[in-house]
């Protein structure tokens, strides 16, 4: 693969991503959740879910910087995040359901 394809599939990827961020966004406002806790599990629990729709690894590191944090990266930080199996075939919509125990 070339570099400039490299860097397509890479901003591509990113942009899915930033994606699935603004959904979570517009999801809890739409639902009104003004929680701290709830609102960082909805927009970490995004990300994951991406990841796990694309079949791809996440790490601690790379959810930092999909979630716009730049601090410092340990080697904990490379540890692999994964969805939880019972949740892997649920929608973005119910992964925020149930991320923020939200019932309707």
């Amino acid at each position: 693969m070339s570099e400039k394809h490299y860097l397509e599939n890479l901003a591509n990827r990113v942009g899915l991503f930033v994606d699935a961020k603004e959904e979570a966004v517009k999801w809890l406002v739409d639902h009104q959740i003004r929680d701290k806790a709830k609102i960082q599990n909805a927009l970490i629990m995004s990300q994951i879910w991406l990841a796990n729709q694309l079949d791809i690894s996440l790490t601690m590191a790379d959810l930092m910087i999909y979630l716009g944090d730049n601090s410092e990266v340990s080697n904990f930080d490379r540890q692999v995040i994964e969805l939880d199996e019972e949740m892997r075939h649920l929608s973005l919509d119910q992964v925020l359901k149930e991320s923020v125990n939200y019932d309707d």
